[in-house]
């Protein structure tokens, strides 16, 4: 795509749908937790599963989300040492394993219950 950050220098070689996403510490540590991989260990098997769970979703183009993505990681949005304030001001937590788990303890905790912050919203 024209997006001006995918130069498209692997055109000529071959299709973006058959590229695997270069997995960085980025991608180790957001893969697992956005529920692309169950794999913990880094290497060629996670980048694998992290590359099928995104050609789910856009068959001819998978990583055209790595770039978006990785930047939140890089910005520090999904630390290393995450702590529930990171997922609640995440644009991922909706479709976030990882952060969806942590909000939803983090309500049952205050006493909130299972989904009541939407139902609360939703009643206005």
């Amino acid at each position: 795509p024209d997006d001006g950050i995918d130069l498209g220098t692997w055109s000529a070689l071959l299709p973006s749908s058959d590229l695997t996403v270069p997995l960085d510490t980025h991608w180790a540590r957001m893969g697992p937790r956005l529920g692309f991989t169950r794999r913990r260990v880094p290497g060629r098997r996670m980048a694998e599963d992290i590359t099928d769970s995104l050609r789910s979703i856009d068959p001819s183009d998978p990583l055209r989300f790595d770039f978006p993505i990785c930047h939140l990681g890089i910005r520090g949005h999904c630390p290393e040492d995450l702590s529930v304030s990171h997922c609640l001001t995440c644009p991922l937590a909706p479709v976030c394993v990882t952060g969806t788990r942590r909000i939803a303890r983090r309500e049952a905790r205050a006493g909130l219950g299972k989904g009541t912050a939407s139902a609360r919203r939703a009643r206005g």
